[in-house]
C-alpha cells in the first residue's frame, strides 16, 4: 500500500504505525513543525520505523503531461478565487503601492494551486508506473474537484482534516510578528539611493566582468549584486561592484507598516475570502515586504537584469516601476524555463533584449505585462575569446584526446533528483555510443558540485574506458565546440548556446515531456528532438554517415531551422556590442532625458 498526504500531522503519524507501506506527503502541519524544531526526541520516535518520504519532482520515471495539467488546472482555479475576492479589487489593488491583484494572483497561482496539483499530477503518474500497488490519497477538498475523476481511476481518494482556519488566525497573528519582530532591524540610516543611474543587477563573477566591459563607459553606471550572492565574489575586485544589502530606509518602513496594517484589515474583514490563503498569508506578505527591501532607492533609473523570473522578482519589478524607474531583461546567455512553470509567468520588464523570436514567444506566452522587444542577439552567442582565459590552451588539450577520432560531446544538465533517471539514460546511452560506433565520447558535467548522495556518479560509467572521457570544472562550454562533432544532451540549455556558435546538437527527451521547453515545439526541433527508444540508432545514422551525406544533410537543415528561430545573429561581437548600445540610446536612455527635461 502506498499513500499520500497532501499535509501529514501528528495524528496522521501516530495513525500510520499501525500500518504498512509507503507514506508519502508535500507538507508538514504546522504542529508537526513546531514538534520537529522544539522536541526532536519525540519527533524522531513517532517517524521511527516508518517509511516516510517527501513526495515530488523525481520520484517518477516520466513526466508526461504533468506540469501542463497541473498549469491549467491551476489556472481555471485560480480564476475561480479572484471571482470570489472580486469586491476586494478596487479598495485594495494599489496595498503597498503596487499591483496588489497581480501580485496576489501569481502568488495563488505558482506558490499555491500549482505546487499542489503538481504533486497531485506526480502521484497518479507513480501510480500509473507501479499498477501493482493500491494507492490511497488524503487531499484538501478545497479546490480538487478538477482531480476527482482522475484520482478515481487510479487511487482511493480520502479528504483530508486541514484546520485551515486555526492556519489562518496564526497566518495574521505570524503576520504582526514577522513585522515586529523581523523587519524592523531592517532599516538603512542612511538609505543607498541612486539618481538618473544604470544599474547592473549580477549574479556570478563572469556577468560582472561581461556587464562591466559592454555598460561601463556609461554615464552614472552602477553594478550591484544581493549581500546573498556575496560569497561568489570573493576573489573579485571592483570599485563599482556593490553589495545590495536587505533594508529599507525609514520612509519607505513607515509606508510598510501603514499598509501592514491595511493589509491584516483586509484579511480580517474579508475572511471567508482569504481562508482559503491559510499560512500562504504570512509568506506572500513576506515576499512582498523582502521584494521592497531588495529594491534600491530613488528614481529615473535603469535597472539591467538577467535572470528567472520568479515571484520576489515580479514583486521587486512593480515597486521599481512604481519609482518611476525602468527595467530591461539583458540575456547574457539562453536560459529558458519550462514552459507551463507559473513563477515565471506574468514578468513585467519595460525593455526586453530580445535573443531572438524563441525568447519573445516565451514572454509573450507567459503572459509578460506590455513588454518592448528590442533585437539585439544574444551575449554568448557573440563573446569573445582569447587565451588570456587559457581558451586556446584547453581547447588545444581536447583536439590532443580527438586523434583523429569523430567527437561526441554529452552536455549533462547535472545529476539531481529531478534528473536522476534521464542522466542515467544518457550515462547508458554514452556508453552505447563509446562501444558501438567510432566515435570518442567527452562527457561534460555541469559545473557544480553535486549532492553528497551523487558523488561518483559519473565516474562509475566511464571509469576504464577509453573511449570515455569526463571532464570537470578545468574545462568551460566553448572549450568544445571547436573539437566536437556532435553535442547531444538530454535538458540542458547549453545546446542551444553551442548551436548558435555553430555546433550540431540532438536532445533526447527521456522523461517524455515534448512540451519542456517553448523551442521544443515540432515545427522547430522536428529532426533535433528525439526519443529515448529511437535515440542511438539516429544518432549512430549520424556517426557513420558522409560529411556530405543524406542523414547529415537532413540535420543541416533542422539545425539551420533552430539557429534561425533561436537567435539574432551579428558578424562579431563589435557588431553586436555597438547594435545594443545604440538600441538602448535611441529607445530607453534618449527617451528618459527628454522626459525628465519636460
Amino acid at each position: 500500500m502506498v499513500i499520500y498526504y497532501e499535509k501529514i500531522g501528528i495524528i496522521s503519524l501516530i495513525g500510520q504505525r499501525f500500518l504498512s507501506g509507503v507514506v508519502y506527503y508535500w507538507l508538514k502541519s504546522l504542529p508537526l513543525q513546531l514538534l520537529d524544531a522544539s522536541l526532536p526526541g519525540l519527533s524522531r520516535y513517532l517517524y521511527k520505523n516508518l517509511d516516510l518520504r517527501q513526495f515530488g519532482w523525481g520520484d517518477t520515471r516520466y513526466l508526461e503531461d504533468s506540469f501542463k495539467s497541473a498549469f491549467v488546472n491551476a489556472s481555471e482555479n485560480t480564476n475561480l478565487f479572484l471571482k470570489k475576492v472580486a469586491d476586494t479589487r478596487e479598495k485594495y489593488t494599489d496595498l503597498f503601492g503596487i499591483d496588489f491583484m497581480l501580485i496576489l494572483k501569481k502568488y495563488f497561482l505558482a506558490a499555491y494551486l500549482f505546487e499542489k496539483y503538481f504533486r497531485y499530477e506526480l502521484f497518479l503518474q507513480y501510480a500509473k508506473e507501479n499498477p501493482e500497488d493500491r494507492y490511497i490519497m488524503y487531499i484538501d477538498k478545497d479546490f480538487s474537484q478538477c482531480y476527482t475523476q482522475p484520482i478515481a481511476e487510479r487511487c482511493e481518494r480520502k479528504n483530508l482534516r486541514t484546520f485551515r482556519r486555526g492556519d489562518y488566525v496564526i497566518a495574521v497573528v505570524g503576520i504582526l510578528g514577522s513585522y515586529f519582530i523581523k523587519w524592523r532591524k531592517k532599516v538603512r540610516h542612511p538609505p543607498v539611493s541612486y539618481e538618473r543611474s544604470v544599474l547592473c543587477f549580477v549574479t556570478r563573477p563572469d556577468e560582472y566582468y561581461c556587464d562591466r566591459e559592454i555598460f561601463g563607459k556609461i554615464d552614472n553606471v552602477f553594478f550591484l549584486m544581493y549581500d546573498t550572492y556575496e560569497s561568489t565574489f570573493k576573489d573579485v575586485s571592483g570599485e563599482r561592484l556593490i553589495i545590495q544589502k536587505q533594508g529599507f530606509n525609514s520612509s519607505t518602513y513607515k509606508k510598510l507598516r501603514k499598509d501592514t496594517f491595511r493589509y491584516i484589515f483586509m484579511l480580517l474583514t474579508e475572511w471567508s475570502s482569504f481562508v482559503p490563503l491559510g499560512w500562504h498569508a504570512v509568506l506572500l506578505y513576506n515576499n512582498i515586504i523582502l521584494a521592497r527591501s531588495y529594491t534600491p532607492e530613488g528614481r529615473d533609473n535603469v535597472f539591467i537584469v538577467f535572470e528567472h523570473h520568479d515571484m520576489m522578482k515580479t514583486i521587486r519589478n512593480e515597486f521599481i516601476k512604481k519609482d518611476g524607474n525602468k527595467t530591461i531583461f539583458f540575456p547574457y546567455s539562453y536560459g529558458f524555463a519550462l514552459q507551463y512553470y507559473p513563477q515565471e509567468y506574468y514578468a513585467q520588464y519595460d525593455y526586453i533584449l530580445s535573443s531572438g523570436k524563441c525568447l519573445e514567444d516565451h514572454f509573450l506566452k507567459a503572459d509578460s505585462i506590455h513588454p518592448v522587444f528590442l533585437r539585439t542577439g544574444c551575449l554568448v552567442a557573440h563573446s569573445q575569446f582569447t587565451d588570456i582565459s587559457g581558451y586556446e590552451t584547453r581547447s588545444r588539450a581536447l583536439t590532443d584526446k580527438k586523434m583523429g577520432r569523430i567527437v561526441v560531446t554529452i552536455l549533462c544538465p547535472g545529476v539531481c533528483k529531478p534528473t536522476y533517471y534521464s542522466e542515467i539514460k544518457l550515462m547508458e546511452l554514452a556508453q552505447r555510443i563509446a562501444k558501438e560506433t567510432n566515435a570518442i565520447v567527452f562527457i561534460r558535467q555541469k559545473p557544480f558540485v553535486p549532492e553528497p548522495e551523487y558523488k561518483g556518479f559519473y565516474e562509475k560509467y566511464t571509469n576504464g574506458n577509453e573511449s570515455m572521457y569526463l571532464t570537470g570544472m578545468e574545462y568551460e562550454l566553448f572549450d568544445f565546440v571547436p573539437v566536437t562533432d556532435l553535442f547531444i544532451t538530454t535538458y540542458s540549455t547549453s545546446a542551444c548556446e553551442v548551436a548558435m556558435r555553430g555546433g550540431n546538437i540532438f536532445f533526447v527527451d527521456y522523461m517524455k515531456h515534448p512540451d519542456r521547453f517553448i523551442f521544443w515545439d515540432k515545427k522547430i526541433s522536428d529532426g533535433i528532438l528525439l526519443g529515448g527508444d529511437e535515440a542511438f540508432e539516429k544518432i549512430s545514422a549520424w556517426i557513420s554517415d558522409r560529411p556530405d551525406g543524406p542523414v547529415r544533410a537532413a540535420h543541416r537543415k533542422a539545425m539551420e531551422r533552430f539557429v534561425e528561430y533561436m537567435g539574432y545573429t551579428f558578424p562579431d561581437y563589435d557588431s553586436y556590442k555597438k547594435n545594443l548600445l545604440e538600441q538602448l540610446e535611441k529607445n530607453v536612455f534618449k527617451n528618459m532625458l527628454q522626459a525628465k527635461r519636460v
